[in-house]
């Protein structure tokens, strides 16, 4: 924020002012910016639903956020999945791999999920540094049914001044919050004072939020009445209005914010020459404001630009010159916001299927991801409580629950904006309060895990120079060298290893020379097990019964054995896929069964698949370069990863003569992102008929990764036996995609299975590479589509 750009204003004069940093402020701004030198994380997760079954798997899907930049996360790679029983017990930990703030995973339902209410929480080691959990926690049941008692009409309310403080003879803004969920169409609220005279009537929203302003007295005495349909409901007095002190109004205009300052001629007397400086603050980003207070001047003017300040929440804190609070406000800077639009564009129904497009503000190729669930119109959607606008943008700054809480940020029109403010107004001290901050100081205890981290040790080999430690995965398609220090100990970093896999060690001198070894190592990050409190969980079932089922809702027999029958092999069917290495999914898959030249080159291969290769048979020396990689930096291409059985190989002269009827099976992939930056020039990877890298792999200890990324798998629907009883319009999935992207023209393409079902409901997220976040839900007709 330009500092000179601030205007500030005394009645109607408006004129711009330019200082310098004062010791106090400078002490405030310093404890500040040390507070967040460390980053962290936000994330949100999309369930594909709440209510699971038995021989289930819960499907989810991540997005990771940076508040201070509201951009997607780039550097989480490691993101743990924690199942917590009803008595908030881990009852399970599974880590995934991240990339690019977005990822995706699954949970089956097992023995160990006996009929209750469960939470699934998505987390980081490095969050759990910090005194504000920004990770996802969400409430699900397994094989339960939940009961939910019709509430009670309660008009229960809050009276919230702005800013916090009500104030003697002067205007105040007051807001008014009412604590449950009521159709507010019909209802109102008066103000009236000691004699019973009305003073003004004001009207809620609908999310039960209201706001009156008026010149309240100390001596007198008012209160605030709620009337339903003209029928008085409830009263509560209004207490604590204070014969000195300051109130802030704020006005939200379309391109500026105005703030005004308040206090009564009692007050300013004490206040003039004091310091106290408004802060705008969030996320780390810190600007302050002095103001000068002056005899017999009680109204403050302050207009601030929007673009002069950071997009989404800011936080307006006044302190003295003890730094010590004296008033706080939130509000939200809409102008070049972080919500994007999205909306069904069409709906095609087929034979078997119905296509739904939808429409976004995205352009280009900006890169993207989305999830989509749909249910039957009857699914019980009891623990989405937000969506990724109100987790992400709003969740890290609200310290009070919030009614409806998916509703708010639905677009930014003026009415959406004005509901928003409401609820700011009402909020009171936010999570970030500034006096919390700038006194609290982050201990970091857990690491920023990036993949994972081998230290270990020889204890029974002599050290020698020049030695080395060779860590060898074909699981994971790695091949590292780590060099020995004098206490012969070694690293590996940032190693992508999958859970169940195995890892391989061999001791190289620089001779080259091998020998076998049995190191002593520990692998990091390890699990960790915690329990969780359920005091800051927003809703709790009124009753959790036992499901009861009628037979097994979902098929698990993937097998039907048939006696006495022969099938005599097409040589045309495609062969399927016998090894699925890292990256599998983004690869081009050949298969040379019934390739009519058995002699022809793999080098060939890789030619007609988009690299350049050249071949020095004087020097027996071959060279594979990406034709898409190819830039001013890099004008003569990048070389691609190349493993042989996932070994990656260094000496590419083994492919020169190597032939088609050598080769079981190739990969071939111009995105190998997922192996980090030795895949930056595209994999490929030969799965060979011979053992070619046997020999090296024999030399090598091999050793079981007990815990590592888990697999994420591609959606599968589970068979149900039965897709129109009235069990699965409560317990089915229709379809749940984890991933899927906007087309450069913005528009998202996606299938559901026709299942006979005329309604449906559909939850959507998404976010793209500039940190704009989507969301919609919305019941969608599937019987009046096209056909």
């Amino acid at each position: 924020m330009k500092k000179t750009n601030l205007l500030f204003a005394l009645s109607l004069l408006i004129y711009s002012i330019c200082f310098a940093q004062q010791p106090n402020q400078i002490e405030v701004s310093k404890r500040y910016n040390d507070y967040f030198k460390q980053e962290s994380e936000n994330i949100f997760t999309q369930l594909n639903k709440t209510n699971y079954t038995a021989n289930e798997s819960i499907w989810f899907t991540s997005y990771v956020y940076y508040n201070f930049t509201l951009n997607p996360y780039l550097s989480t790679t490691n993101i743990y999945t924690n199942v917590y029983n009803s008595s908030g017990e881990m009852i399970d930990q599974k880590i995934f791999k991240c990339r690019d703030g977005y990822m995706q995973g699954q949970l089956t339902i097992d023995e160990k999920y006996t009929p209750g209410v469960y939470y699934i929480k998505t987390t980081t080691n490095w969050m759990r540094n910090f005194d504000t959990d920004l990770s996802d926690l969400k409430q699900f049941v397994v094989n339960s049914e939940i009961k939910t008692k019709s509430p009670k009409t309660k008009y229960d309310f809050d009276i919230i001044p702005e800013s916090g403080a009500l104030v003697n003879n002067i205007i105040n803004t007051v807001g008014v919050k009412i604590n449950t969920a009521l159709d507010t169409a019909n209802l109102k609220g008066v103000l009236t004072d000691g004699n019973n005279s009305i003073i003004t009537i004001f009207k809620f929203n609908a999310f039960g939020i209201g706001k009156f302003s008026a010149k309240l007295s100390s001596s007198n005495k008012y209160k605030v009445t709620i009337y339903d349909n003209e029928i008085e409901k409830t009263t509560k007095p209004i207490n604590n209005i204070k014969d000195t002190g300051l109130h802030l109004n704020l006005i939200n205009k379309t391109e500026s914010v105005v703030l005004t300052l308040t206090t009564n001629p009692k007050t300013i007397n004490s206040l003039v020459g004091k310091e106290y400086y408004l802060y705008l603050h969030r996320d780390g980003t810190i600007n302050s404001i002095p103001v000068a207070f002056e005899n017999n001047k009680t109204s403050y003017a302050l207009q601030i630009n929007k673009t002069d300040l950071p997009k989404g929440i800011t936080i307006l804190s006044l302190l003295n010159e003890q730094n010590e609070p004296i008033l706080e406000r939130m509000f939200f800077n809409d102008l070049n916001h972080s919500i994007g639009e999205l909306e069904v564009q069409n709906i095609n129904k087929d034979k078997d299927s119905t296509t739904i497009s939808f429409k976004t503000s995205i352009k280009g190729s900006l890169k993207n991801n989305f999830s989509v669930s749909v249910l039957p119109e009857s699914s019980n959607l009891y623990g989405l409580k937000e969506n990724i606008k109100t987790k992400l943008i709003l969740f890290p700054y609200l310290n009070q629950s919030i009614i409806n809480e998916k509703e708010y940020l639905k677009d930014t029109s003026r009415k959406s904006l004005y509901d928003l403010d409401l609820l700011l107004l009402t909020q009171g001290e936010s999570k970030q309060s500034l006096l919390k901050i700038i006194n609290s100081e982050i201990v970091v205890r857990h690491d920023f895990d990036t993949g994972f981290k081998i230290k270990g040790k020889l204890n029974n080999t002599k050290y020698k120079e020049g030695n080395y430690i060779e860590l060898v995965s074909s699981n994971n398609g790695i091949k590292a060298e780590s060099i020995l220090t004098t206490e012969n100990e070694f690293t590996f970093d940032n190693l992508y290893l999958g859970n169940d896999t195995e890892i391989n060690f061999l001791l190289k001198n620089k001779n080259g020379k091998t020998q076998k070894i049995k190191p002593y190592y520990n692998l990091y990050p390890k699990p960790f097990s915690e329990t969780i409190t359920f005091n800051k969980i927003k809703t709790q079932p009124k009753e959790v019964l036992p499901l009861k089922t009628k037979g097994d809702f979902i098929n698990t027999e993937d097998v039907v054995k048939l006696d006495g029958v022969e099938l005599e092999t097409i040589n045309n069917k495609p062969k399927e896929t016998k090894n699925t290495p890292l990256g599998a999914m983004f690869a081009r898959h050949i298969v040379f069964d019934y390739n009519s030249d058995q002699f022809q080159l793999i080098t060939d291969i890789i030619k007609q698949n988009g690299f350049e290769v050249v071949i020095d048979y004087t020097r027996f020396r071959l060279t594979i370069t990406s034709r898409r990689a190819i830039t001013m930096s890099t004008p003569n291409g990048i070389a691609p990863l190349v493993l042989i059985n996932n070994i990656p190989v260094d000496d590419l002269s083994i492919l020169i003569n190597l032939v088609v009827n050598e080769v079981d099976e190739l990969f071939i992939s111009h995105l190998g992102s997922i192996y980090g930056a030795a895949g930056a020039g595209g994999v490929i990877n030969i799965f060979s008929k011979k053992a070619i890298t046997s020999k090296v792999k024999d030399q090598h200890r091999a050793f079981n990764i007990a815990f590592g990324f888990e697999d994420s798998l591609d959606y599968e629907s589970p068979f149900y036996t039965s897709t129109s009883s009235d069990f699965f319009s409560i317990y089915g999935v229709l379809n749940w995609i984890p991933s899927v992207q906007a087309n450069q023209n913005g528009i998202i393409t996606i299938k559901v299975p026709n299942y006979y079902k005329d309604k449906a409901q559909l939850i959507m997220n998404g976010m793209d590479e500039n940190g704009v976040l989507y969301s919609l839900e919305k019941t969608i007709n599937l019987d009046s589509a096209t056909k």
